[in-house]
């Protein structure tokens, strides 16, 4: 079986090559289902399973499914609703539509017996998936949650192992000397980003953990570039 690229952006979208260019020219039929079947015709021949993680999660997933819905059933919402619960079981973030957790967690209640009696619900499936969620919905913070590729500067503060980000695009920011910062905000972490160096400068009113800076990385979305961490002094007491 030949092995696809692994630079594909992301496997949640299943139109690809010329199926996509199909989408833009409206060539597909309206009512395509995307059923388990279509899924699996999808996936049959396109990707090594053994090479390729994310196409063999899927794999998994459809293969399962499988033992309690039509094979011609629209499952295309039961995909979206993996999604949400694969983006708030753990603490770190991925851009991969559904991660092999929530494989497993459905494995599990395939296991014991327990999917059989929700699978039909799917606000019940979701709910027990998302019982041992990292993420719920009075900790997800919008402004920290985006998926777009914008730069961010701002101000923060860390409570509890969570952070509290308050973010403005740098395109929106003001320029002091050579640093770009947001408009003032008093919280005891600041993320301003530094025009001569090109580098971002993360202050806080202590040493940070590196899991603490990890979450400001992730909240400013501060990837592939320079930074630097600092304790501002004149904030502590």
């Amino acid at each position: 079986m030949e092995k696809v690229n692994d630079d594909i952006c992301d496997f949640g979208s299943p139109f690809l090559d010329d199926e996509e260019d199909k989408l833009k020219t409206g060539e597909y039929n309206e009512n395509v289902v995307f059923s388990l079947d279509y899924f699996d015709r999808f996936l049959t021949g396109r990707y090594d399973l053994e090479d390729y993680r994310e196409a063999r999660t899927y794999h998994f997933i459809v293969k399962l499914l499988a033992a309690y819905l039509p094979s011609d059933k629209d499952v295309l919402d039961y995909f979206f609703v993996l999604s949400d619960v694969s983006k708030r079981l753990t603490k770190d973030r991925s851009l991969s539509f559904i991660r092999n957790g929530v494989y497993w967690k459905l494995n599990e209640l395939h296991l014991t017996g327990k999917l059989s009696s929700i699978i039909n619900d799917k606000d019940k499936l979701k709910k027990k998936l998302l019982q041992d969620a990292y993420w719920e919905d009075d900790s997800i913070d919008n402004d920290t949650y985006e998926s777009d590729c914008a730069k961010y500067v701002g101000y923060f503060s860390i409570v509890k192992g969570r952070i509290v980000a308050h973010k403005e695009e740098i395109r929106n920011a003001m320029c002091i000397g050579d640093m770009l910062f947001a408009k003032w905000l008093d919280r005891p972490g600041v993320v301003s980003y530094n025009l001569e160096s090109g580098a971002y400068e993360i202050q806080y009113n202590r040493e940070l953990t590196k899991e603490e800076v990890q979450l400001v990385l992730n909240a400013y979305h501060i990837v592939y570039a320079a930074y630097c961490v600092s304790v501002d002094k004149c904030r502590l007491d």
